[in-house]
């Protein structure tokens, strides 16, 4: 599998993860800990592919800004202000 296409893969799991992850916090009991781990895993997944030197991948990168923008968005919401690097 090339880099590409594990980007792809990454970014799908990006879009699942944005809506599914908050609607099962709500419905579900998650703690505020796990809720935190779990955006950790896809916000690190998604600043590689931002950070990439990959060539052909800007589309990727705009769409990991995308979902890693709107994730830190949802967490500063649920949970106030989060220190700007508890995802690297």
């Amino acid at each position: 599998m090339d880099a590409v296409s594990r980007q792809r893969i990454v970014l799908l799991l990006g879009y699942l993860a944005e809506d599914t992850i908050q609607n099962t916090a709500e419905r579900m009991y998650i703690t505020q800990y796990s809720l935190i781990e779990i955006y950790k895993v896809f916000h690190r997944m998604l600043y590689h592919i931002i950070d990439s030197k990959i060539k052909g991948s800007q589309e990727h990168k705009t769409l990991a800004k995308y979902f890693f923008d709107s994730m830190q968005r949802r967490m500063e919401t649920r949970f106030g202000k989060i220190d700007s690097n508890w995802y690297l």
